[in-house]
């Protein structure tokens, strides 16, 4: 009689740690699930896109890294342009400072954090006579040769 509870007990056993597993890893995922449905939903965007989760398409976690910098970017990205198209933070650069900047958007946004809007919009503000100066110099330097010799 106890050779046959013996293997039932193992299995039974067995039979209830996979099915804690089961759960515990169904409960993970609707969270990380939830929680990313969340995240998109603030950010006003999906998050569930391809190129976020390309990078970790097999879900081994030394891939994860990659999913979550390439989901930073896209955040970063949709934040710093919802600055530009609601504050205007952007009119304190030139054509060029401009371009310079949508430029390090599309390769290597930088964070958009409020300590680094804060110190960009400083930046752009204590530059604004700079800026301007660079700006004339710019438009004279693309006048054509006629017009600056009044030929």
């Amino acid at each position: 009689m106890s050779m046959n509870s013996q293997p039932e007990l193992k299995l039974s056993t067995r039979t209830e740690q996979l099915a804690s597993s089961r759960d515990a890893a169904m409960q993970k995922f609707l969270d990380g699930m939830t929680l990313i449905a969340e995240a998109s939903a603030i950010c006003g965007f999906s998050l569930f896109n391809s190129k976020i989760m390309a990078p970790n398409a097999f879900g081994l976690p030394a891939s994860l890294a990659a999913s979550i910098e390439e989901g930073r970017q896209q955040i970063d990205r949709k934040t710093w342009n919802n600055l530009f198209e609601e504050t205007g933070i952007d009119r304190f650069w030139n054509h060029n400072q401009r371009a310079e900047f949508r430029e390090s958007l599309r390769n290597a946004p930088p964070i958009a954090s409020l300590t680094v809007i804060r110190s960009t919009l400083r930046q752009a503000v204590a530059m604004r006579s700079i800026t301007l100066a660079e700006g004339f110099v710019d438009l004279l330097c693309q006048l054509d040769r006629r017009y600056k010799t009044n030929a």
